[in-house]
């Protein structure tokens, strides 16, 4: 087990010293802040001025929506980086078979690979969740 979570340890740890995971962030950071905009965009528009009963319903479903949707477009995108550095640039930069001629089995390299892609992706969606959860418990 212990291969495994050095095999881990060491793509994820290359996926953050790459640019691109850094660019992949700042895209999730734009794209959260247009889902925002969209949202002060509509309340402040002429059929929800000085209604509060409209802006309650709408920021209601708004946040609903949040709760569904960060999660899982953070996910995704946080899949596609990681999965990109467990496997293609392995085998691009030609680690891959440096790795498979060490005395670790295929299976332990695959779920090596496998957690360096599953754990980032899962720790982002259940974290932005949790993020999600408490803007919906305290906007209610």
């Amino acid at each position: 087990m212990n291969k495994i979570w050095i095999i881990s340890r060491k793509d994820i740890s290359d996926a953050f010293r790459s640019r691109s995971t850094y660019v992949f962030l700042l895209v999730m950071l734009v794209l959260t802040f247009i889902y925002i905009s969209i949202y002060t965009g509509t309340v402040n528009s002429d059929p929800y001025k000085n209604n509060p009963a409209l802006i309650a319903d709408y920021s209601h479903k708004y946040i609903n929506t949040l709760a569904y949707l960060f999660p899982l477009m953070f996910s995704n995108f946080i899949c596609s980086i990681f999965a990109n550095y467990a496997v293609i640039v392995d085998k691009a930069k030609r680690n891959i078979e440096s790795l498979m001629a060490t005395p670790v089995s295929i299976k332990q390299i695959w779920m090596g690979k496998s957690l360096a892609v599953t754990v980032p992706s899962v720790g982002m969606g259940i974290g932005i969740s949790v993020i999600s959860y408490l803007c919906w418990t305290s906007g209610s």
